[in-house]
């Protein structure tokens, strides 16, 4: 498998049409790669926006919002009231940070299913989503 990735080549300008000021525009966002600091400023921005319109940027939340909502649907919990998830705050940003990274990965044309080679990648795959698991318990945000 070829690990270096390679850059994309810039749209010729050969003629000034939509879909050339289209080819221009995604180069000039996704041809190359951003610097971190530029990542993270702007990464810091969306949360002031998110903390001066309701709350800071959350992930555990909108996940048991979900819960409850399957526990209410399932008659397991039939006294809780959650809110609707796609009406929630919390599962509105997490079904954003999911679509936002199925499309940069799908952009970036690195989406690629595959099986690791050593099985044990996978059990520590899964030990490893439930010790962040019970960090968001810990520590909720």
């Amino acid at each position: 498998m070829d690990s270096v990735s390679t850059p994309l080549a810039r749209p010729v300008k050969a003629r000034s049409s939509f879909s050339a000021y289209l080819a221009e525009g995604y180069w000039t966002f996704f041809g190359r790669e951003w610097p971190p600091w530029l990542g993270g400023i702007l990464l810091g921005l969306l949360n002031f926006a998110l903390f001066a319109y309701a709350a800071p940027w959350f992930i555990y939340g909108g996940f048991v919002n979900w819960g409850t909502w399957i526990y209410k649907l399932t008659g397991i919990m039939p006294a809780a009231k959650p809110v609707v998830p796609w009406l929630h705050t919390g599962s509105v940003q997490d079904i954003g940070i999911f679509a936002g990274a199925f499309l940069a990965i799908m952009a970036a044309s690195k989406f690629r299913p595959r099986m690791p080679q050593r099985k044990i990648r996978l059990v520590e795959g899964v030990a490893g989503g439930l010790i962040m698991g019970v960090g968001a318990m810990l520590a909720p945000g």
